[in-house]
């Protein structure tokens, strides 16, 4: 069952995992990014010790986005690892962004930039997206939350805690994860039932080409 409050959350509500049951799949294309464009979302874990599954696209080689046991973000780009930052299993809701320039990757935690390394382009086109799971075989604790999901189309997207609008510059796809039963948020665009999903359904709305929640 999936948990959706917590006041551990942004807005009292987010995905609260136990494995990869609790796993939401994005709609086909929602990745299909290219030049600069980077993802955003907020991430609670304890002191569990246990590896937290985040974010994946395709097979996982392509982007793969976790807590590593050790707390620190871990993130596989195009088949390389890297293992950055503090122990971010502290019991408090941090905001993570990885963002590519079309030179390099840049993360950051909680708007401070934390690594720049030099990375190729990826392509991944209609590669799946899971959210929840990182296809490494690892998911959501049932300590962990996830909220507030974020893909963008530019590398330069703010970086805060501010919480995102449906307007915002370059936003390609946002999941609020509002827990409703169906993540839907009241947009000025016609909306789609979204079907290619794992535990959690949601109704997506459409900007321009690009579907988001």
């Amino acid at each position: 069952t999936v948990n959706y409050t917590s006041s551990n959350c942004l807005s009292g509500q987010c995905i609260v995992g136990a494995s990869n049951a609790n796993a939401l799949t994005l709609p086909a294309g929602v990745v299909n990014v290219s030049g600069s464009w980077g993802i955003k979302f907020r991430i609670y874990g304890t002191t569990s010790g246990a590896a937290q599954g985040i974010f994946a696209i395709g097979d996982g080689t392509l982007l793969q986005v976790r807590l590593a046991s050790t707390g620190q973000i871990a993130y596989v780009w195009n088949g390389t690892q890297g293992i950055y930052g503090a122990n971010l299993m502290d019991s408090t809701l941090h905001v993570i962004s990885i963002a590519y320039n079309g030179t390099a990757v840049v993360l950051k935690i909680d708007n401070s930039t934390i690594d720049t390394t030099t990375r190729a382009a990826i392509s991944p086109g209609s590669a799946t997206a899971t959210l929840g799971y990182d296809f490494g075989g690892v998911g959501m604790p049932s300590t962990s939350k996830l909220d507030h999901f974020s893909i963008w189309n530019n590398s330069t997207f703010d970086a805060s805690s501010t919480a995102e609008t449906g307007t915002a510059s370059g936003l390609r796809a946002l999941y609020d994860l509002d827990g409703n039963g169906n993540d839907s948020k009241a947009l000025p665009v016609s909306a789609g039932t979204l079907t290619a999903c794992v535990g959690l359904c949601m109704t997506a709305a459409t900007n321009g080409t690009s579907p988001y929640s």
